[in-house]
Order: structure tokens, then C-alpha cells, then sequence
């Protein structure tokens, strides 16, 4: 490996490494929030806030891996290429990159000319979800399972660690 590649390599995984605190971070404060708001411990208003902004943050996350296996897909492992490429490629499927660019980035939605209104941004969300948050937070970063192969998190502790 020659130090060029080496260098590479390590920005890859520094920058892995720091998705994994965001994910389990953005995930576990969204739960938290849940469970403190149907506990009225929370108002509703700021349960609102709470889901936006721990969203926001996981599709920045999410959308930010695909442009790392973009970018230095050339220095991922053989064996985790294929893992890799089919999750990048699920991200790019639900509409994350999408909504990041048209919900999270940016209030215009150049298409049709106009900022997108609430009921387009919750029906694109939706498909991001799957209509099943606590699922798509599961498939990020399952808290009782990291062995389980759907979960976005789990796959990065144990595939991408170079």
C-alpha cells in the first residue's frame, strides 16, 4: 500500500468512525425524546423541534456516506466493497440524498419553482421511513442487536473498520 493510498485510507476510516457517534447519538436522542413526550415529560412543541433537528442530523449522516463510498470506495477492503456499495445504494433508493437536498438543505424546490410545503416534505419523508420510524431508526442503529445485518450502524462496526 503505498502512502498516498495509506493517507487516504485513514481520512476514510477518521471519517467512518465519526458517523458511527452520529448515528448512535442522533438515533438514541430521538428515542429519548419519544419516550419523554408520550411520558409528558416533553411538550409537543419542542418533540417537533426534537425529531427535526435528529432527522435533519441523520440524513446529513446517511447522505454524507454515500459521498464517502463515492470517494474512496477505491480504498475499501475487497470483502466489505460489496456491503458497501448495496448500502450506499439503499440510501440513494429510499430518496435520503433527495431529501437532504430538497428538505434538509435547502428551502426551494428548483423543479417546480417554489419551496416545498409541509404535506410534500412529511409524503418524502415517508419514504425515507418507510412510513416506520422507529424501524428506519432501527435499521440505523439498532441499540439490542448489533449483529443484526439491516442496521446501518452495525454494518459500519463490523464491515468498515479497515
Amino acid at each position: 500500500m503505498t502512502d498516498q493510498v495509506r493517507e487516504k485510507a485513514v481520512h476514510a476510516a477518521d471519517t467512518l468512525t465519526d458517523f458511527i457517534g452520529d448515528f448512535v447519538g442522533g438515533t438514541a436522542l430521538l428515542r429519548e425524546g419519544a419516550t419523554d413526550f408520550k411520558a409528558g415529560r416533553v411538550p409537543e412543541m419542542v418533540m417537533v423541534n426534537v425529531q427535526k433537528i435528529c432527522v435533519s442530523h441523520l440524513v446529513l449522516g446517511l447522505s454524507k456516506f454515500v459521498e464517502v463510498y463515492k470517494r474512496f470506495n477505491q480504498v475499501i477492503p475487497s470483502e466489505y466493497l460489496g456491503t458497501c456499495k448495496a448500502l450506499a445504494a439503499e440510501i440513494r433508493r429510499k430518496g435520503v440524498v433527495e431529501f437532504r437536498n430538497k428538505c434538509v438543505g435547502h428551502i426551494w424546490d428548483n423543479k417546480q419553482q417554489r419551496p416545498l410545503i409541509h404535506s410534500e416534505i412529511m409524503t418524502r419523508l415517508a419514504r425515507i421511513t418507510g412510513d416506520d420510524m422507529s424501524g428506519f431508526l432501527n435499521w440505523i442503529n439498532n441499540p439490542n442487536s448489533h449483529r443484526n445485518r439491516a442496521s446501518l450502524e452495525a454494518v459500519e462496526y463490523r464491515d468498515l473498520v479497515f
